[in-house]
């Protein structure tokens, strides 16, 4: 998968990652989330939660897990700068690279990664981040929100329908029907 997309300009002068949400409609938006010095990992994933939970409603979350039978993943996806001056901000090529299950996890439990360094969480996933003193405008990766069907949720859904229908089914033969 690869798509065009109009990133915003990063904050001069301080550490950020840029986080994407990709809605179930395809459509991506882009945001950066600050990361300051020493910052734990718990804490960023409570800030890219907190994002995203800001951007999507929970009647929206709702529909993307109970009706869609979806849930959000994080996937680390590569950046391309494709050089536009005509446009504020930075027209940049994403290309999925692939889910991350760590991070997945921890958005809905963010405390997963309390035990993890803040060292080794920067070295593991320092691709994501432009440093405050840096000649890029864009990291080279930046994390993606987007939906991936629930396997668990939609055999539940599965087994739920055909227990209802089979004791429809039956009622309905002893009712007489």
């Amino acid at each position: 998968m690869s798509s065009r997309l109009l990133i915003p300009t990063a904050p001069q002068g301080q550490r950020c990652c840029l986080v994407l949400f990709k809605s179930s409609m395809g459509i991506i938006q882009a945001e950066y989330i600050l990361v300051l010095a020493d910052y734990p990992p718990e804490a960023f994933i409570q800030d890219v939660k907190d994002l995203y939970e800001s951007k999507v409603s929970n009647a929206k979350r709702a529909y993307y897990r109970y009706i869609l039978l979806s849930k959000p993943i994080i996937s680390i996806v590569s950046i391309w700068e494709v050089n536009s001056p005509s446009t504020p901000g930075h027209n940049a090529f994403i290309c999925e690279v692939t889910a991350d299950e760590a991070l997945t996890a921890a958005l809905s439990k963010p405390d997963l990664l309390a035990d993890m360094p803040s060292a080794e969480f920067l070295r593991n996933y320092g691709s994501i981040f432009l440093d405050a003193h840096r000649n890029a405008h864009l990291p080279a990766h930046a994390i993606m929100i987007n939906l991936r069907k629930d396997p668990v949720a939609a055999k539940i859904a599965g087994r739920l329908v055909s227990t209802v229908s089979i004791g429809l089914g039956i009622g309905l033969q002893f009712a007489g029907v």
